[in-house]
């Protein structure tokens, strides 16, 4: 009986996405999108750099292992402030937030930041991008502006970084826009659950 009430308070999900369901073919393309998302933002931020500073091009140098190593701790940092952003807005929409890692392919380890909220379609397109927005025009404006080249590509390869390594997130976003804005969505460290308004979707 207390079964009962519970699925008819709680109704069964409408559907859900895993990020496993991405093979083949599909899992290639979004590794050439990040590939291809990195270069671009790097091109575009050293040519905004030149702009900035009255000149052609823009250009910038690595001196040495100290360089290596503060990126290394950026890339690490950036990682971490990405997901921290998922989990504020998380948080921010009424949910209770769980960090996490795990292996991507069985390779790749991979920060996350899930939650038990439901929320509309376009609160989790905010929840999805606000990372790849906030922290890359963040950097890019750091790599434009700063006085020096090992702040500059410090900055702009962190940008770049996350900008690419942001991809899967677009991607959803990108996926989620085409459920009605009235479906609700529940974060899966996997991928997504959702419940639709409209039975056909």
């Amino acid at each position: 009986m207390e079964a009962d009430q519970r699925s008819t308070t709680v109704p069964e999900p409408t559907g859900r996405w895993k990020i496993g369901d991405l093979q083949g073919p599909k899992l290639l393309a979004l590794q050439v999108a990040g590939v291809l998302l990195f270069v671009v933002s790097l091109v575009l931020g050293l040519m905004l750099r030149g702009l900035y500073q009255g000149t052609a091009e823009g250009s910038v140098t690595i001196t040495g292992v100290s360089d290596l190593l503060f990126l290394f701790v950026g890339i690490v940092a950036v990682l971490v402030l990405h997901e921290a952003v998922h989990g504020i807005l998380f948080r921010v929409f009424g949910g209770k937030v769980r960090f996490g890692a795990k292996l991507v392919g069985r390779a790749m380890p991979a920060l996350y930041a899930t939650s038990d909220v439901r929320m509309p379609r376009n609160q989790y397109i905010v929840v999805s991008l606000a990372p790849f927005v906030i922290i890359s025009l963040g950097l890019l404006v750091v790599g434009i502006v700063a006085d020096g080249d090992g702040t500059a590509v410090l900055a702009l390869l962190l940008m770049a970084g996350n900008s690419g390594g942001s991809v899967g997130d677009i991607m959803m976003a990108h996926m989620l826009r085409k459920h009605d804005p009235g479906t609700l969505f529940q974060d899966k460290e996997d991928g997504f659950l959702w419940w639709s308004v409209d039975a056909n979707e």
